[in-house]
């Protein structure tokens, strides 16, 4: 009887303290990170539509790109270096899809900065004559988000 009662004890002690995750992955269930998905997916869409300024839209005015390579600063890029390069990749593609896995949030200390980490699967097809085929990228990414008044904005990893 009395290993039956702490056992109960112990699932009831378990499941009180057990977090909240949203639908199908590891993310803690908080409206803060519910709203950085919305805008994933707001992102992930716009990709799809090909909607230059709607990315933009969702970009910071501090847009900041050093593509990887912080010692070189010949490849860094600004907003308006962001609103180029999505122009012109977004001239040669004549369809495209983006799967995004949102695998984790991360804050900082005072959670006016929010890291997004994420699989992508990017398909595309090119837009030239007699391109039928479907080529496809995949990696792990991380958006770095801002918060600028009321909203997240994307600081890098675009």
């Amino acid at each position: 009887m009395k290993r039956s009662i702490l056992v109960v004890l112990a699932a009831l002690t378990a499941t009180a303290c057990s977090t909240k995750y949203i639908g199908n992955t590891r993310i803690k269930d908080t409206e803060e990170n519910r709203e950085l998905l919305r805008l994933v997916e707001q992102y992930r869409r716009a990709v799809e539509d090909r909607d230059v300024q709607r990315i933009l839209s969702m970009t910071s005015d501090h847009y900041f790109e050093d593509p990887g390579t912080p010692h070189d600063p010949t490849d860094d890029y600004d907003k308006d270096g962001l609103r180029e390069r999505l122009e012109s990749a977004f001239s040669k593609v004549q369809d495209q899809r983006l799967a995004m896995d949102v695998r984790k949030i991360d804050y900082s200390e005072d959670e006016t900065t929010a890291y997004v980490d994420y699989r992508f699967v990017y398909r595309y097809q090119l837009d030239l004559r007699g391109a039928d085929e479907w080529r496809e990228q995949s990696d792990l990414n991380r958006l770095e988000l801002r918060r600028e008044g009321d909203e997240w904005k994307i600081v890098s990893g675009l």
